[in-house]
This record gives C-alpha cells, sequence and structure tokens, in this order.
C-alpha cells in the first residue's frame, strides 16, 4: 500500500471514530540503522530485510488494523479501537518482537535490526490526519534520541513540561534553524463556500526533518523556553514575503498569526515595513491574526499594535473566535477585518445543535459589525453547507485543502 492510499485509510479512521465517538492509535515505525545495512550489504538485502518486517507486521498484529511502508525506512500502522495506554504496551511487545527477528538474505550469519515507534492516538494527539502523523513522527524522533529500539507515546500535555523532551525539540528547533531551508512557510487555503476558490492563504510554519515536514505547533513550548520563537516567525514570514509574488499567490491574501510575545515587540512593525519595502509587497494583501486563545498580558499593546497594523495598510483578524472573552473585547476596540471562529464549535454544527445555533449568532454578529467570517475546522461537504447556508463567506480546514508547500504546483 502506498503513502497516499494509508493516507486515505487514515483519514477515513479519523471519520469513523468522530461519528461513533470512539478511538484508534497510529504508529509511526522506523527501522534503526537501515543505511548501515544498505551499505553493508546492499540495496537487495535492505529490501529483503523492510519486506521481512512487513510480513512479520501482518503475522503479530491482530485485527482490526492498517499497515503501509509510508518513508523509505518507516511503517505506519492503524489500530483500531486502541486507546493510548493500550498502543503503547502493544507498542513494546511489537518493538521487542522485531528486535528478535533472524533474516537470513544471504543463508549465512543472520542480520539483527532493531526499531523505534512513535505512538500517537486519536483524539488524544490531535483530530486532524496531518497533525495525527506528525505527533507519531515526533514521538518516534524522541524514542530514537532516548536510544533507539522503544516505543514511546506522545504525551501532549506531559511533554511540554517534560524538560528532557522539550531540550530534544529544542535541539531539533536549534538544527533546523542552522540550515536555511529547513524552516519554511505551508499554505492552507481559505477558500470561498460558494465558488470554491480560495481567496488567500493561512501562512503556517513547518520544520523539516529529512523528507517529512513537521508541524511548528509541536515545539511551541520549547520555542518560547529557549527564546527562539521570534527567529523562526521572522524566517517564516520572511519567506512568506519571498513568495507572495509567485503567480498562485499574487493576487491572494496572506494571513500571518502573531504571538502575544509579537505583539509586544516594538520591533515586529519595523520589521513588517522592511519586509514590505524589500519584496515591494502591497501591505492590504497581509492580515495580521491575534489569536483569541493567547492571554492579553497588556491589553495597550495590542491597542498599539493593531492601531501601528492599522497606519501600514495591513488587516486585522480575530483567531479563534469564540473561545475565550477577549476576542469581543477586540471587537470593541479594534478595527476588525476578518473573525475566524473557533475550530471546535464548526467540527461539532453536524451533531450540535446548540453549536449550530452559536455559530450561526457569532455569524450575524460579526456581519452586523461588518466583518468578514472565516470558519475553521471545515472537515466535510456537510459542514461546508451548513455554514454557506448560514451566510458564512469562507472556510478553511482538510475538507477544502490541506497545508502544503507550493499550492500553485498541488504540492
Amino acid at each position: 500500500m502506498s503513502r497516499s492510499k494509508f493516507e486515505e485509510k487514515l483519514q477515513l479512521a479519523i471519520e469513523f471514530v468522530q461519528n461513533t465517538k470512539t478511538e484508534f492509535s497510529f504508529y509511526y515505525i522506523d527501522i534503526d540503522n537501515l543505511r548501515l545495512i544498505n551499505d553493508v550489504y546492499g540495496y537487495i538485502v535492505g529490501d529483503i530485510v523492510l519486506k521481512n518486517v512487513a510480513d512479520h507486521l501482518q503475522e503479530v498484529l491482530n485485527d482490526p488494523f492498517v499497515v503501509a511502508r509510508i518513508g523509505d525506512d518507516e511503517f505506519g500502522v492503524i489500530l483500531m479501537d486502541v486507546g493510548p495506554a493500550e498502543a503503547l504496551a502493544k507498542a513494546q511487545v511489537l518493538c521487542k518482537s522485531i528486535a528478535e527477528m533472524e533474516i537470513n538474505p544471504l543463508g549465512d550469519d543472520g542480520i539483527f535490526i532493531t526499531n523505534s515507534i512513535g505512538v500517537a492516538s486519536y483524539p488524544h494527539n490531535g483530530q486532524a490526519l496531518d497533525d495525527l502523523m506528525l505527533a507519531a513522527e515526533v514521538a518516534c524522533i524522541t524514542s530514537k534520541r532516548k536510544g533507539k529500539n522503544r516505543a514511546q507515546l506522545l504525551d501532549t500535555v506531559n511533554d511540554n513540561i517534560n524538560p528532557t523532551v522539550v531540550h530534544e525539540r529544542i535541539l531539533i528547533l536549534r538544527e533546523a534553524l542552522s540550515s536555511k531551508d529547513s524552516i519554511v512557510p505551508f499554505y492552507q487555503p481559505i477558500v470561498d463556500l460558494a465558488t470554491g476558490e480560495p481567496m488567500g492563504y493561512e501562512v503556517l510554519a513547518r520544520v523539516k526533518r529529512g523528507e517529512n515536514f513537521l508541524s511548528a505547533g509541536l515545539f511551541v513550548d520549547a520555542a518560547e523556553k529557549s527564546g527562539l520563537m521570534q527567529e523562526i516567525g521572522e524566517r517564516v514570514i520572511e519567506q512568506a514575503m519571498k513568495e507572495k509574488n509567485s503567480s498562485w499567490a499574487k493576487d491572494k491574501l496572506f494571513f500571518i498569526n502573531f504571538s502575544m510575545r509579537e505583539v509586544e515587540n516594538l520591533d515586529t512593525i519595523r520589521f513588517l515595513a522592511d519586509l514590505f519595502n524589500r519584496y515591494e509587497i502591497d501591505p492590504e494583501d497581509i492580515v495580521a491574526e491575534i489569536t483569541e486563545r493567547e492571554t492579553v498580558r497588556d491589553i495597550n499593546a495590542v491597542h498599539t499594535f493593531a492601531k501601528e497594523l492599522t497606519e501600514l495598510r495591513v488587516r486585522l483578524a480575530v483567531d479563534d473566535f469564540g473561545s475565550g472573552f477577549s476576542s469581543f473585547l477586540y471587537l470593541r476596540y479594534f478595527d476588525c477585518y476578518f473573525a475566524k471562529i473557533e475550530g471546535s464549535l464548526v467540527r461539532d454544527i453536524t451533531r450540535s445543535g446548540r453549536s449550530r445555533m452559536i455559530v450561526e449568532n457569532m455569524a450575524k454578529l460579526l456581519q452586523r459589525l461588518s466583518i468578514e467570517v472565516i470558519a475553521e475546522f471545515v472537515e466535510n461537504r456537510e459542514v461546508a453547507k451548513i455554514l454557506e447556508n448560514a451566510g458564512i463567506r469562507f472556510g478553511q480546514g482538510y475538507y477544502l485543502g490541506k497545508p502544503s508547500r507550493c499550492p500553485g504546483n498541488g504540492s
């Protein structure tokens, strides 16, 4: 099974457990030191090793499950109706059984291998396909850094306060920052629900590891603790400005997230103004998102930031609208052009009449204030139709378009 087919199966698993209120787990299995086997014995032997691992996975795993090779030396496994604790226990047994395999491709001394397994569970470690895969990969990276030949569960709560895990993530970030192309922007379309055409893109940071890209959201705590957040943000924003005049982006808006630390930093506005001049960017093509989830430490700093953005002709958007109370302060005091309705409310509108009523009335309030409404987490056609019927013009979510490195090339 190809990686793309496996991702289709993973998306089906997500949709199934959303409807049945159950859970499932995902393994990201990396064969340790396969490159060394290829160097010593050749690629034919390396392929035999991978086939033996694939056959072993099929033999030892219990139904229902899905197995696929998703990289050069990586396998993905989906285990239905398995939660985090059970998934980790099963992964530890699986890891040991692979290490005990003896592979005899040359008919003489056997080859023994070890493996590192990253474990992530839905909905505990992510509720979107890419988030779940990236969570499992980060867990696998952590497993390797701890010495390989082990299984590691991503604990999204405790890992953010675990000094060892935070330190490992800081090392990954520093390594990425030392390379020119290892922290890059991805772009997720924000779509006109009536036409299906993108009116703009949200700029999202990604950390490149090998052939894969990890969501920078997994590294937020490490970036904050290490003081790297500003450098990461500036790296991504500058690259996005370089790409703004590409043919696919020329007439589209770019939505850029700003943390409270960046809002409070007096240099942020100067940095943006310099980029606009250097790359000949029309500031009206840029939308600055301030997240509703952030704690407003200094409302005066937010007011100053918003005022200077307006003077620069950058538009302002409130992100995660409806997740707390500070967004209503933004509506009262600041000239907001867009508001993005909190995704958890949008996701539930097909199952919860209360969520649907809240979303519809939020949209009416925002429209009366002449604020354009964007609904986040649009994950299927039914949700998109309900939103459109409620008069919400724009949507964002995996049903409408996944984040990609270069949308114009279909990547």
